[in-house]
């Protein structure tokens, strides 16, 4: 009889460990946007946004500013904040960095806010990589050891599968 109930504890703690994977974003951690706006946003609904480079990849991608931005995540001061729209429509997040403790205080902060995510193994010399999957958006939080630079990349899913297919947004 112990031994029965001694495999049945075993099982259910192993059923509700099996749940929660490294690389997984802590329960309702999970963003659907960046910086307070969805995924699939229009360029042409918002206001105070700045193209500063277009990308020619994969039908064209365009990099936004947004005027007057906190130069800041989570309150963690950085570097540069950017804002990727394909076919007009927001589907990343970029956050960079200035030097190491930049990207220390980052790292905390991302942690803390949506779970530790998964190590990514030999992505490439001195390259140190976080992945988050999500049922909605995927997050890379990335150090490159040479620059001392990080960033953290907040995408979605569905708009990023769809690009990466070669599908159009409409």
């Amino acid at each position: 009889m112990r031994r029965i109930i001694l495999t049945g504890l075993v099982g259910c703690i192993l059923l509700i460990s099996s749940t929660s994977f490294a690389g997984d974003f802590k329960p309702g951690s999970e963003p659907d946007g960046f910086r307070g706006i969805a995924w699939g946003t229009g360029i042409t609904t918002l206001s105070g946004f700045k193209l500063i480079r277009r990308e020619e990849q994969v039908g064209g991608i365009d990099i936004y500013s947004r005027e007057g931005d906190k130069l800041e995540a989570w309150s963690v001061p950085v570097g540069v904040i950017e804002y990727f729209f394909r076919k007009g429509k927001l589907f990343r997040g970029n956050i960079l960095t200035a030097g190491i403790g930049e990207y220390r205080n980052l790292r905390e902060v991302v942690f803390a806010e949506f779970g530790v995510g998964e190590l990514s193994p030999q992505v490439g010399p001195g390259v140190t990589e976080f992945i988050w999957q999500g049922k909605i958006t995927s997050m890379v939080l990335q150090l490159e050891a040479a620059t001392a630079s990080g960033s953290l990349l907040i995408s979605s899913r569905e708009m990023e599968d769809r690009m990466l297919d070669g599908e159009g947004d409409e």
